[in-house]
């Protein structure tokens, strides 16, 4: 099956779960009795379920208040939506509650027709956690990303830029679902980043792997980890899954790193 029509089949796999509003917070209770009431709409298609309804509707609330709370990027998450049907995007999701949210609630939820199409209301409540080394710097930004370019071909030159509005080091790691691991970018591994003199773009060259028995795996995807001062989080490993990444960047105080994760897509030729 050709790539593009492989990858329209999996956008209206996504569409037919699609979020119908945009979730709204609401602040609830102060101190160490706040929390954060979320809402939203999703349209079940033909083709889904209510039970990955229901888990995409609570996975799209928790990334809305961890975006809100400055402690989950993700550029082109519809991207990772798409890949195995949200399989991997879930996981991710998942992982950042674990440690950064205390406690949720699940409402019961209404269902309900319009336009002879089936909505479904969600409300989730959130306990956000309290601990003084999750507080991010709100003067250390980054960012990361593929012109507007996010679908290559194989051979096809790829421009990543970064920017930082701190004087920091960068580190560059491939995460690999598929195998669930992680492994550091050695070419761009603990680059320094100077406010004063940004780096030109990071070229790289798109390359479709000739083992991969499944066309998903098309779907890759970059994280950078920008940390105020030199340290390979790593300890020289060569390779760490998704999960342990996540344990070692928790151990560091928030204020001194930032996370961006960049996702594309490589077509063979």
């Amino acid at each position: 099956m050709h790539k593009n029509i492989l990858l329209i089949l999996f956008l209206r796999i996504i569409i037919s779960q699609e979020l119908a509003s945009i979730p709204e917070i609401i602040d609830k209770g102060i101190g160490n009795n706040k929390s954060y009431i979320v809402s939203l709409t999703m349209r079940l298609g033909k083709n889904a379920s209510i039970s990955q309804s229901s888990e995409k509707a609570f996975n799209e609330a928790a990334q809305t208040l961890l975006k809100r709370k400055n402690s989950l990027q993700i550029e082109s998450s519809t991207l990772l939506q798409i890949q195995d049907n949200g399989k991997f995007f879930n996981k991710i999701i998942s992982v950042q509650v674990d440690g950064e949210i205390n406690d949720s609630k699940t409402f019961p939820s209404k269902m309900y027709f319009k336009d002879n199409e089936i909505y479904i209301d969600y409300k989730f409540e959130f306990w956000i956690n309290k601990n003084k080394k999750t507080k991010k710097d709100l003067y250390f930004n980054i960012d990361a990303s593929f012109n507007e370019i996010k679908e290559y071909y194989h051979g096809d030159k790829m421009e990543l830029s970064l920017e930082s509005d701190s004087d920091c080091y960068m580190y560059l790691y491939n995460y690999l679902p598929y195998e669930n691991k992680i492994v550091p970018l050695y070419g761009f591994y603990g680059k320094k980043y100077l406010k004063k003199k940004k780096l030109k773009p990071l070229s790289l060259k798109a390359e479709f792997s000739n083992k991969c028995s499944d066309e998903i795996k098309i779907f890759e995807h970059i994280i950078l980890v920008a940390i105020k001062k030199e340290k390979d989080i790593l300890f020289g490993k060569k390779e760490v899954t998704y999960e342990e990444f996540q344990k070692i960047l928790k151990k560091l105080p928030r204020k001194d790193y930032e996370t961006k994760m960049v996702s594309y897509v490589i077509h063979e030729k």
